[in-house]
Protein backbone atom coordinates (compact mmCIF):
# COMPACT_ATOMS: atom_id res chain seq x y z
CA UNK A 1 0.00 0.00 0.00
CA UNK A 2 1.00 3.46 -0.69
CA UNK A 3 0.27 6.30 1.76
CA UNK A 4 1.11 10.03 1.35
CA UNK A 5 3.51 12.06 4.12
CA UNK A 6 3.56 15.77 3.89
CA UNK A 7 6.85 17.37 5.51
CA UNK A 8 8.78 20.61 5.45
CA UNK A 9 10.67 21.00 2.34
CA UNK A 10 13.98 21.64 4.77
CA UNK A 11 13.64 18.23 5.68
CA UNK A 12 13.97 16.06 2.48
CA UNK A 13 18.04 16.02 2.25
CA UNK A 14 17.86 14.12 5.81
CA UNK A 15 14.87 12.24 5.06
CA UNK A 16 15.95 10.74 1.73
CA UNK A 17 19.71 10.17 3.30
CA UNK A 18 18.03 8.08 6.87
CA UNK A 19 14.81 7.38 6.25
CA UNK A 20 11.29 8.65 7.76
CA UNK A 21 11.91 8.98 11.52
CA UNK A 22 9.14 8.27 14.17
CA UNK A 23 8.21 11.23 16.53
CA UNK A 24 7.68 10.83 20.04
CA UNK A 25 5.06 8.70 20.59
CA UNK A 26 6.70 5.81 18.25
CA UNK A 27 4.20 6.81 14.95
CA UNK A 28 4.79 8.12 11.66
CA UNK A 29 1.74 10.12 10.16
CA UNK A 30 0.65 8.99 6.87
CA UNK A 31 -2.44 9.82 4.67
CA UNK A 32 -4.64 7.59 2.01
CA UNK A 33 -4.93 10.77 -0.16
CA UNK A 34 -2.81 10.68 -3.32
CA UNK A 35 -1.44 14.32 -2.39
CA UNK A 36 -1.77 14.06 1.79
CA UNK A 37 -4.44 15.05 4.30
CA UNK A 38 -4.48 18.87 2.73
CA UNK A 39 -2.97 20.80 0.44
CA UNK A 40 0.66 21.87 0.62
CA UNK A 41 1.78 24.81 1.52
CA UNK A 42 4.75 26.57 0.64
CA UNK A 43 8.06 25.29 1.68
CA UNK A 44 6.10 21.19 2.04
CA UNK A 45 7.30 18.05 0.72
CA UNK A 46 4.92 15.23 -0.33
CA UNK A 47 6.47 12.24 -0.35
CA UNK A 48 4.89 8.50 -1.43
CA UNK A 49 5.34 5.64 1.29
CA UNK A 50 5.03 2.18 0.55
CA UNK A 51 4.33 0.85 3.11
CA UNK A 52 4.76 -3.42 3.09
CA UNK A 53 4.51 -4.90 6.12
CA UNK A 54 4.63 -1.94 8.30
CA UNK A 55 2.10 -1.85 11.42
CA UNK A 56 -0.66 0.64 10.29
CA UNK A 57 -3.36 1.80 12.32
CA UNK A 58 -6.47 4.14 11.31
CA UNK A 59 -8.71 5.49 13.49
CA UNK A 60 -12.87 5.02 12.39
CA UNK A 61 -13.21 8.68 12.80
CA UNK A 62 -9.96 9.78 10.61
CA UNK A 63 -9.29 7.05 8.68
CA UNK A 64 -10.29 8.90 5.27
CA UNK A 65 -7.47 11.04 5.79
CA UNK A 66 -4.67 9.77 8.52
CA UNK A 67 -2.82 6.72 9.28
CA UNK A 68 -1.19 6.17 12.11
CA UNK A 69 2.43 3.97 11.17
CA UNK A 70 3.87 2.37 14.41
CA UNK A 71 7.26 1.88 14.55
CA UNK A 72 10.77 2.90 16.58
CA UNK A 73 12.52 2.81 13.93
CA UNK A 74 12.64 4.82 10.12
CA UNK A 75 10.78 3.79 7.40
CA UNK A 76 13.87 2.85 5.13
CA UNK A 77 15.04 5.46 2.59
CA UNK A 78 14.26 2.77 -0.24
CA UNK A 79 10.57 2.70 0.42
CA UNK A 80 10.32 6.85 0.11
CA UNK A 81 9.38 8.52 -3.09
CA UNK A 82 9.59 12.73 -3.43
CA UNK A 83 6.30 13.77 -5.51
CA UNK A 84 6.25 16.84 -7.83
CA UNK A 85 3.03 18.00 -7.66
CA UNK A 86 2.12 20.70 -10.65
CA UNK A 87 0.28 23.66 -9.27
CA UNK A 88 -2.84 25.04 -11.07
CA UNK A 89 -3.32 28.92 -10.56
Amino acid sequence: MILSHVTPAQNLASIMAHGLCPGRIGAIYLSPKAEGWRPLEEGEALLHVETGDLPLTALEDCADWEVFCWTDVPIPPERLTKVTLERVE
